[in-house]
């Protein structure tokens, strides 16, 4: 390519144009720009873009019949901005293709967001279904529970059957919370089930006749109160169950009528785990 060139810039110099001018022409508004006279035929250096096959020649002539050539690589041009008919400026297709992928980026990470919290919604509620997380703010367990115990509860425990004997289970009691005005939920162990006849004679307890062993009572024994009274017995109705508390001496408990015993719907489940203090995770 560069011998056609050179070819073409021989050809330009041959011509004759006539006598040189006193002054070099002026520059039109054509973009280019004025070029010095020359006094001889001065043969200006073209190169041209191995890489490139395509080069645009643009050619000024002078006064002493002399044609400068000036070859413009097409890949040395920069076009980062157009204007289109209504006077309305765009950028080059690689930044909007740079702006739709950062939105793309945006959009897929909202996306997954919401996803993950739906999700997370989701699972919340179906672990709640079945278990309930609750606080000890009592002291009529002890010394099995103590205040402030973080306790796990099984909602599902009683789904198809009643409370067993020795049941800790959590219910809704007719006490009111004086500070929140609802009714409170307590925490007892599951002593008489329905039918079973309770007796309270010199702090043993006697169930169906028979003496009642516990190893866990924090006294040792168990004071009678108003149900039943010292050496009554008393038969547990149908679908209740009695309930006392493990400290049975300030427990308020199925021995009270503000307690009295506890109807099957009361019950909102049984403790399964003590989950804190960590030194102390048991099963029941």
């Amino acid at each position: 390519m560069d011998e056609e060139i050179r070819n073409i810039e021989d050809k330009y110099l041959s011509m004759d144009e006539g006598p040189a001018e006193s002054k070099p022409p002026q520059a039109k508004s054509y973009g280019l720009s004025e070029t010095p006279v020359s006094t001889s035929p001065q043969r200006r250096p073209v190169t041209s873009d191995k890489k490139n096959d395509t080069l645009r020649m643009v050619g000024h002539r002078t006064s002493d019949k002399t044609i400068s050539i000036d070859v413009i690589d097409p890949n040395d041009i920069e076009f980062e901005k157009f204007e289109d008919f209504a006077g309305n400026t765009a950028e080059s297709s690689e930044d909007s293709g740079d702006d739709d992928a950062k939105a793309d980026g945006a959009g897929s990470f909202l996306k997954s967001l919401l996803v993950d919290v739906v999700i997370a919604f989701l699972l919340a509620a179906l672990v709640l279904t079945f278990i309930r997380p609750t606080v000890v703010k009592q002291s009529s367990m002890e010394d099995t529970l103590h205040e402030n115990d973080y306790m796990i509860m099984y909602r599902q425990a009683y789904r198809k059957h009643g409370p067993e004997r020795g049941d800790i289970i959590i219910f809704q009691s007719s006490l009111v919370n004086e500070s929140t005005g609802s009714q409170k939920l307590l925490i007892k162990r599951a002593i008489g089930l329905p039918g079973d006849e309770i007796m309270i004679s010199n702090g043993q307890l006697f169930i169906n006749g028979e003496v009642y062993e516990e190893d866990y009572l924090k006294d040792g024994y168990t004071p009678a109160f108003e149900i039943p009274v010292e050496g009554e017995t008393y038969t547990v109705p149908d679908d209740h169950y009695f309930v006392m508390g493990d400290n049975r001496v300030g427990s308020v408990d199925s021995r009270r009528y503000e307690v009295g015993p506890v109807e099957s719907a009361q019950i909102k489940g049984k403790v399964v785990l003590r989950l804190f203090p960590f030194s102390k995770i048991q099963r029941f």
